[in-house]
This record gives structure tokens, sequence and C-alpha cells, in this order.
């Protein structure tokens, strides 16, 4: 946790930080600091750092609320524009696993010629030709473009996703 605390203050600091002298050995001296146990550094911190978090709990804890609900109508929001291809993605694999099975079922055959225990054949086990129990279909439906679903394009013209014409920003 403290090395990744470390890291994404180092991120939001710039690259000058990481380019000053000595800086990557005084990391690794303040991370050994925090993580051995004989200096307990990381307790020695945190005892400094507790009261001002114990002060700002309720904000804190609105502001992981607040990201809670935002990053939820995202992922609603991103599912209901791309749930064709979602769908279309999620049947491709587990028409793949479904396949995968029956490869390994005959392949793990006593023969490997489609016979079972006991010499009888498996129904529905004809390798290559008819594995499987789902099917690909012919055509795979596209999305439309129409007056209510846009391509987004940025400044420079290329197209990034689709913005739905109600859609307020």
């Amino acid at each position: 946790m403290s090395f990744a605390a470390l890291t994404l203050a180092e991120a939001v600091a710039g690259p000058s930080v990481t380019r000053q002298r000595f800086y990557h050995h005084l990391k690794l001296a303040f991370l050994l600091w925090l993580q051995l146990p004989k200096t307990q550094g990381a307790r020695q911190l945190y005892q400094h750092v507790r009261p001002a978090l114990l002060r700002r709990m309720p904000k804190i804890d609105h502001c992981l609320e607040v990201a809670h609900q935002h990053m939820v109508h995202a992922a609603t929001s991103f599912y209901a524009t791309y749930k064709t291809p979602i769908d279309q993605a999620t049947h491709l694999v587990l028409i793949f696993v479904d396949r995968v099975g029956d490869f390994l079922k005959w392949w793990m055959s006593e023969d490997g010629d489609n016979e079972g225990a006991g010499g009888q054949s498996s129904p529905g086990l004809e390798w290559p030709s008819g594995v499987g129990r789902a099917t690909v279909p012919d055509t795979v439906p596209h999305t439309q473009v129409t007056e209510e679903r846009q391509p987004h394009r940025t400044d420079s013209g290329e197209s990034f996703g689709w913005i739905d014409a109600n859609q307020t920003s």
C-alpha cells in the first residue's frame, strides 16, 4: 500500500521529481523504513495521519459514495451503449468454451477416435465437424447509425464511441 501511494504521488508530482539526484535511493530508504518490522515506520506515520483522517471521515465517505454512484452510472450507460457488441462477444466466448470442452472430451476418449468408455460412440463428439451445441449466426447484426445515435468525434475527427442525440453532457 505504501509503494502504491508513493507511486501515485510520483505520478501527480511529475517527472521532475524522479529526475532529482538520489531520489531513487531516498525512495528505497523511505520504503524500507515504512515496511521493516524493526523500524515500524508505517505505524508511526499512521499515528500522525490518523487524527486528520478521523476529522475528515464524513467528507471522505461522502466522496467515496459519490464516486461509487458515478461508476455505477458509467458502467450501466457503457453497457447500454455497447450492449450488442458485448452480447455478441459473450456469445462467441460461450461457443469457444463449448467447443474446447467437446474437443477435450474427444481428445480424452480411450482410442482417440470418438469412442468413449466401453467402445460406444459418444453422440455429438464428432471432431472436427459437428462440434458444439451452439452455432455461430451467418450474419452478425451491426448497430445502425441513426439520427438518435451518432459517432462521437474528437476535434481531430477521430471517432471514439457513440453518443445519443437526446443525451445531455
